[in-house]
């Protein structure tokens, strides 16, 4: 007889109004679903910014270049989120390349740090050799 008073008393709870109240404003479902949706368009501001970047990179100017492999960037933290909010684990896993091989192109594009590196190398060879 309890054990039926008791779930009555739960049926009841679970499919009552103010539980469902209590349930929205404990746990702020309704807080969460906001993002969810604004996350969906992540993907349409990320295609634009990789297509201006693209034709930035493509510049003669170093100037360009270097503020298209910087917007290259924000649009592969962008592509990442969308990708992990979408489960598009292979497309994240790509944009995680991507950002590797753009931060090697911020590097080759300045020939003064690209200099001081190989001058770096050849002196460390030079010196491997004479101690030979």
């Amino acid at each position: 007889m309890q054990k039926l008073a008791f779930n009555l008393l739960y049926d009841w709870f679970e499919n009552s109004f103010p539980s469902q109240v209590f349930m929205r404003t404990f746990f702020r479902a309704t807080d969460v679903t906001w993002l969810m949706q604004y996350l969906d368009y992540v993907q349409w501001p990320a295609m634009a910014i990789t297509l201006v970047s693209a034709w930035l990179v493509a510049s003669q100017t170093r100037f360009r270049r270097n503020i298209g492999f910087s917007l290259f960037l924000v649009s592969n933290a962008l592509w990442i989120t969308w990708g992990i909010y979408a489960h598009a684990y292979g497309l994240v896993t790509l944009q995680l390349c991507l950002a590797g091989l753009n931060v090697r192109g911020v590097f080759k594009n300045n020939p003064r740090q690209l200099r001081d590196h190989a001058s770096e190398n050849t002196a460390g060879s030079v010196q491997a050799q004479s101690a030979l």
